[in-house]
């Protein structure tokens, strides 16, 4: 699977490459777990 690195304020956090969200989402998902999956689309 690849990636791509995305960067912020806070550091760089690599992202799947196919996928339609960026670092502040994935964060979010990190900070505040809950087990609903991301959109698929």
């Amino acid at each position: 699977m690849s990636t791509r690195t995305e960067k912020d304020i806070i550091g760089d956090m690599a992202i799947p490459a196919k996928a339609l969200y960026g670092i502040h989402a994935a964060r979010a998902k990190e900070n505040f777990p809950d087990h609903t999956p991301f959109h698929k689309e």
